[in-house]
């Protein structure tokens, strides 16, 4: 992955057998990257139609490289990425305005069977610009770990995956000053995601602490990034410069 000093594999020998005829060894905590399927994001790459506009210690920011133009139809799906995409309600079927409308996000799985992850759904009608903002508790097609809720929608220091709709221009803008607006323009979805720590199994369960861990290790926890509904292992950041992933096994 372009660096170098990275733990890729490490393994804890947790007992030795030997005898007259036989002899083995048990091994747990096997910790395991695919050292040379690593991606390296910086500024200016693109996925997914969104380029990156932001790589730091506290996340990635990227933005959507084309305007989105919504197709005002129950029936139609805006595909926005290769997999996520805006569903809307028929124009002037929102709850007050005569031109308002329902969008929600949304995505699609068929494993196991077909079924749609549906985000909470926004009226365009009686919500601000800021109102168009969805994490993890109002889509399920983010990455969510349960144990970690409270870091997830914290409104401050937050965790995970955010996807908000951010108007620059102040011309027809999405919401209640001008609810029959159906165009995103360019740079106005921003997509952002955090990465959050992992205590290492070996750590817990072993009773570790700072001062016993072995130091191969690197410390007492690893980091994971959700990554357009994914879960991947954050190996290492060089500041200023990119920032380093690996799917994990």
């Amino acid at each position: 992955g372009d660096g170098t000093d990275q733990l890729y594999f490490i393994t804890y020998v947790d007992s030795v057998f030997m005898s007259a005829t036989d002899s083995f060894a048990v091994f747990k905590y096997t910790w395991l990257i695919d050292k040379d399927d690593i991606l390296i994001i910086k500024n200016g790459d693109e996925y997914q139609g969104f380029e990156v506009i932001e790589t730091s210690k506290d996340g990635i920011v990227l933005e959507n490289s084309k305007s989105i133009t919504l197709n005002l139809d129950k029936d139609k799906k805006n595909y926005f990425t290769d997999s996520w995409y805006f569903q809307t309600s028929d124009k002037g079927k929102g709850s007050t305005s005569p031109e308002g409308y329902i969008i929600r996000l949304a995505k699609d799985l068929d494993k196991p069977g077909n079924y749609t992850l549906r985000g909470m759904p926004v009226d365009t009608g009686v919500t601000s610009s800021d109102g168009f903002y969805w994490n993890a508790a109002t889509f399920g097609g983010f990455n969510y770990p349960v144990n970690k809720h409270k870091n997830f929608v914290a409104s401050e220091d937050w965790w995970g995956e955010r996807l908000q709709y951010v108007d620059k221009d102040g011309q027809d803008e999405l919401g209640v000053n001008n609810p029959g607006n159906h165009v995103i323009g360019e740079g106005e979805l921003l997509y952002s995601t955090r990465q959050f720590s992992n205590k290492y199994d070996l750590v817990s369960d072993l009773g570790l602490t700072a001062s016993t861990i072995p130091p191969e290790l690197g410390g007492m926890f690893y980091y994971k990034l959700p990554w357009f509904g994914n879960k991947v292992v954050f190996v290492r950041e060089l500041p200023c410069r990119i920032q380093k992933l690996s799917f994990a096994y």
